[in-house]
């Protein structure tokens, strides 16, 4: 899975155990998750039909905000909160032998009981919102590419819905759900069916090769750091 296979690089590439690598993971998929539950409403309200895109766009913003403030003030709580999720989680996947036997759990149980990310909790909210923007960029500048006129805040109101049915997705990259999300959402608003699948494979082209740029250059700069400042 995506979890998996971005603990076991952490892991790989810097000095750290496994819990606090799968530690990173999931505060990263928590609050992306938490970032489009949040944007999925004004998502919904404009998909059925409920909000106008201008009505629907501000209700994204405002949604936002109301979670920003959220983790800037009750951040301690979150921070406890989340972290005894993880632990008991943690404890539940090391209970599969296999794991188990890789795992020092009360190595692994003190070092995580020593966390604490509270400090840096709006960071990590503000920061799944910018790779909800980024997502919706992306989208933005291939529709703009192929010549298709589907207005950016259609999209952004779009982006939520198909981003969170990803996140659930068993399949390498949400391949086949994201895609299925994307279809029917563009189909709502009129978009050709003739242009809905070269669109989609545009996406997925792109998000190809930018993984296979982005993997040779971590590798250079993470693997190599001497050789680069040299």
């Amino acid at each position: 899975s995506d979890f998996g296979v971005r603990t076991a690089s952490l892991k790989l590439d810097h000095p750290i155990s496994i819990g606090r690598a799968s530690y990173s993971v999931y505060l990263d998929r928590t609050f992306d998750l938490v970032v489009n539950a949040l944007l999925l409403v004004p998502s919904v309200l404009f998909i059925v039909g409920v909000v106008d895109q201008r009505t629907g766009i501000l209700i994204l913003l405002m949604v936002f905000l109301i979670g920003l403030t959220f983790f800037t003030f009750m951040a301690s709580h979150t921070t406890r909160l989340l972290s005894f999720i993880f632990q008991v989680l943690f404890k539940m996947v090391c209970r599969i032998p296999w794991i188990g036997k890789r795992v020092d759990m009360e190595t692994e149980a003190k070092l995580l009981s020593e966390e604490d990310f509270s400090s840096i909790t709006p960071a990590l909210y503000a920061l799944s919102g910018l790779k909800f923007t980024l997502t919706s960029l992306r989208f933005i500048v291939i529709a703009s590419a192929m010549g298709l006129k589907l207005g950016w805040i259609p999209i952004l109101l779009f982006v939520p819905g198909a981003q969170f049915a990803a996140l659930f997705a068993q399949t390498p990259g949400g391949l086949g759900i994201a895609d299925w999300s994307w279809s029917g959402l563009l189909y709502k608003i009129g978009m050709d069916r003739n242009a809905i699948v070269p669109y989609l494979i545009s996406l997925r082209v792109v998000i190809s090769v930018s993984i296979v740029v982005l993997m040779g250059l971590s590798r250079v700069f993470y693997r190599n750091p001497a050789r680069v400042r040299d």
